[in-house]
């Protein structure tokens, strides 16, 4: 290979390299996390039957998701004339990963980690066409930080 052809190549992987790096950054800034806030309370809602509020939601770096202020409960409000309020559990943060390669086979994929009730949690969530798991580890959880218990 000659000194002008080794050039030549280095120069087209840099541009490859360069628009890449850009398109991504691009993408994280100009995404409407918003609206992926409201997709995935509407998700949860429908898939666990409860109801879900999240405060924020920001990408991570390797492709995932991390939410903070996130409420879970049967109503996060009151109900006329109720006590104090429904009970609910506050999820203060968490990182969502899904498995691109895994939703490409009709499968969902996901592992979670985060803080909890100020304990620790991390799991996996499967589900295809002959079953679905859930696999939760917490640790030191505050009971008295979970009402509904």
């Amino acid at each position: 290979m000659t000194a002008q052809r080794t050039k030549l190549i280095l120069r087209i992987l840099g541009y490859i390299a360069f628009f890449v790096v850009f398109f991504i950054a691009s993408l994280a800034i100009t995404f409407p996390y918003d609206r992926l806030t409201t997709y995935a309370e509407a998700q949860v809602r429908r898939a666990l039957g409860i109801e879900v509020s999240i405060e924020s939601i920001r990408p991570t770096i390797f492709g995932g998701v991390h939410a903070e202020g996130v409420l879970l409960g049967p109503s996060l409000t009151p109900a006329p004339g109720a006590g104090p309020g429904s009970p609910y559990v506050r999820v203060d943060e968490v990182d969502v990963y899904v498995s691109w390669l895994g939703l490409l086979l009709g499968e969902y994929d996901v592992s979670f980690d985060g803080v909890v009730a100020g304990g620790e949690t991390e799991g996996t969530f499967e589900q295809n066409e002959s079953h679905t798991a859930l696999d939760v580890e917490i640790q030191a959880l505050d009971l008295s930080r979970v009402p509904i218990l």
